[in-house]
């Protein structure tokens, strides 16, 4: 028998505030992984130039960063459930700072790909670990919002590793810079270890359920059961044969997956080929969208939890919002939407994106507490999924209707090619508009124990 402590007022408001700097340092743990994630792509011809390899290859020592974290998302969530976030996203930081010091020293080519391996390997046990951390911390109707406020930080490393990073490296060289985010990577992991508990049980602290009945005036029972925990095949067999796992999974695949592709790879080259902008203007309309995302992300959140109190209808409504956003850009004047319109078509892109991050709250409150980790391990793969399919497909429709035009050595594609890109990205989209028709409502509270 699980005895509970006692819940008194005084200890209800210490949850309420220690919770604070163990999700504060998580996120900021989550932050510097994206960054990381970016990093070598601001640094490219530094890289490349010390290394003496081509782009082909550069492109595959970035991309072991990805093939590694996609493998990892389901183990990550079986650690999450079973030794928690203190232990795993401390060894998961020291991993990738050590990798990342080992790929700022690298000498050669052969020990820069052992780093970027250990980069991914120790960084991808921590966005599932922090996601879970925040479901032993906060209400049901705060989560969303503090899911919207996760995705907003962490995308502002994803900001730091471009402009910014490259500028440092301009200053102390690109191996400096990496060193000095290795560093930084071991602070975080010592920070871990000190400051953050799995549970506010660790703390001798009620449970935030057991805050949450006290606060609406409910009687609380002081014994009861502990949740057993299944084996770890029992508990993949549940998770794979959960039927509320899959829509929030097709969320992550459609949404994620057409996002990333069009912001992170073909965003640049479209409004280069299609408008004639200098690169550094045509990057700058890609990060509108993805500004746009981080306040969508925020946005979407608060009003899931405090305007709407329900999940799947604001769901709906920015995965509609978001496939009408796609098809302005895709089709409105062949796929040449007015350059004056271009800022608020982007932001709004970007914007409408941000409701996917709703599938965090939906796969917490549907899923069992004991297998909530490996859940949404198994629904973050969409994300991963979605992106690396897409990306090479949006490749292959604009090589299709490639006609044959060069410019310093480089394919200038026609916007036919894009037009048909675009399709197949739109597909994508109806996938992500399809899973949130399918997920659950759950009016913002757990709907399984």
């Amino acid at each position: 028998m699980h005895m509970s402590v006692v819940v008194l007022p005084s200890k209800a408001a210490k949850l309420l505030r220690v919770r604070w700097p163990i999700w504060g340092i998580l996120t900021i743990a989550m932050m510097l992984t994206m960054l990381q994630r970016v990093a070598p792509g601001a640094v490219a011809d530094q890289i490349m130039a010390d290394f003496g390899i081509s782009g082909a290859v550069f492109g595959g020592l970035t991309s072991l960063f990805f093939y590694v974290y996609a493998l990892m998302q389901m183990p990550s969530g079986i650690l999450a459930d079973r030794i928690g976030a203190r232990k795993i996203v401390t060894v998961g930081s020291l991993g990738g700072a050590v990798g990342v010091l080992v790929f700022a020293f690298a000498p050669n080519l052969l020990i820069a790909y052992l780093g970027r391996f250990l980069v991914g390997l120790g960084l991808s046990v921590i966005y599932v670990n922090v996601v879970r951390v925040q479901t032993e911390w906060f209400r049901g109707r705060e989560f969303a919002s503090v899911s919207g406020a996760l995705t907003f930080i962490v995308q502002c490393g994803a900001l730091l590793g471009t402009a910014p990073l490259a500028m440092l490296a301009t200053g102390i060289g690109w191996r400096s810079s990496f060193v000095l985010i290795g560093f930084l990577g071991a602070a975080i992991a010592l920070l871990s270890w000190v400051l953050v508990r799995n549970r506010p049980a660790d703390m001798g602290l009620p449970s935030i359920h057991e805050v949450e009945t006290l606060e609406r005036g409910e009687a609380i029972k002081r014994d009861h059961p502990a949740a057993p925990q299944p084996p770890i095949l029992s508990a993949l067999r549940m998770v794979l044969g959960h039927k509320h796992v899959w829509p929030p999974f097709l969320c992550g695949f459609g949404f994620y997956g057409s996002f990333v592709t069009f912001a992170g790879v073909w965003g640049v080259p479209y409004f280069m080929h299609t408008y004639g902008m200098q690169r550094t203007q045509a990057a700058t309309y890609t990060l509108l969208i993805t500004l746009g995302m981080m306040v969508g992300s925020f946005s979407v959140g608060l009003q899931s939890d405090r305007i709407f109190h329900r999940r799947k209808l604001p769901f709906i409504l920015y995965g509609v919002l978001y496939g009408v956003m796609w098809l302005v850009l895709s089709l409105w004047n062949g796929g040449r939407p007015p350059i004056t319109l271009l800022l608020p078509i982007c932001l709004l892109l970007g914007f409408f994106c941000g409701g996917q991050v709703l599938m965090l709250p939906i796969v917490k409150e549907t899923t069992p507490r004991q297998i909530v980790g490996t859940a949404l391990g198994v629904a973050n793969i969409g994300t991963i999924v979605g992106g690396a399919l897409l990306q090479p497909l949006f490749g292959w429709a604009l090589d299709l209707r490639w006609d044959g035009l060069v410019r310093e050595g480089a394919r200038i594609y026609p916007l036919a090619a894009y037009q048909l890109a675009f399709f197949i990205g739109a597909i994508f989209v109806a996938i992500g508009i399809l899973g949130t028709l399918l997920v659950k409502e759950t009016h913002c509270r757990d709907i399984v124990g």
